[in-house]
């Protein structure tokens, strides 16, 4: 697997300035051994390194992206992985039914000044998630889900694959809440071109789940 531990992603597969790293600051020659190999799991952030994690951290263009010390490692975190666009879902199994984006915004914004930067992400309102999956959403589109009963594909494996319309710019991959989406919710997005998927063979927290899903559609755009 490939996740925040020694010099598996900074110094390993992201080097920038590297004589075989890519304009992204990828490291090329890694990547194809990577790619050999068909790393089943990616997890950004996971294990000890999550605890410390703030998601606020990386918004924005990552060149002005604050760094911060990562005590699980004792290593830089320079927060390259980031977050264009938040979608809140009201699902059967939501503990919440209301949000309030205000607060979540003003979070957002204080990131953003504390960064010197002059660009956030999107923050969408609450919606159900019928009117969700409704939605003409281009690119890829995946429900990650923990239920046997429905075949799922692997998202890192997938997101490999070329978009059927030759649109591979966007991504969209559906987090379903404390005890997954209800396996009617599931079959719902399916009806609706959503391709059931697995993160790994553990069951993830949320936010954990979405992290990972964020850097596997990262670092899978330097696979292909």
């Amino acid at each position: 697997f490939i996740e925040h531990l020694g010099r598996a992603v900074y110094g390993g597969i992201y080097e920038p300035g590297h004589p075989l790293a890519d304009e992204q600051g990828f490291r090329k020659d890694v990547i194809d051994l990577v790619k050999k190999l068909q790393i089943p799991v990616v997890r950004y952030p996971g294990g000890n390194f999550v605890s410390g994690y703030r998601w606020e951290d990386g918004t924005g263009p990552k060149e002005k992206r604050p760094r911060r010390m990562e005590l699980a490692w004792f290593s830089v975190e320079p927060n390259e992985v980031g977050i264009d666009e938040f979608s809140f879902l009201n699902c059967q199994f939501s503990e919440r039914k209301v949000l309030r984006t205000v607060r979540l915004d003003k979070i957002i914004v204080s990131a953003v000044k504390q960064s010197r930067k002059a660009w956030k992400p999107v923050i969408n309102p609450m919606e159900s998630f019928k009117d969700f999956v409704s939605r003409p959403l281009a690119g890829k589109k995946y429900i990650a889900h923990c239920y046997e009963e429905i075949e799922r594909k692997d998202l890192f494996m997938e997101l490999q694959q070329p978009c059927a319309d030759g649109d591979d710019a966007d991504v969209t991959v559906m987090i379903g809440p404390e005890g997954d989406f209800s396996i009617d919710e599931v079959r719902l997005a399916m009806e609706h071109g959503f391709v059931p998927v697995s993160l790994g063979p553990c069951r993830l927290r949320t936010e954990t789940a979405a992290l990972s899903a964020t850097m596997m559609a990262h670092l899978s755009r330097r696979l292909i």
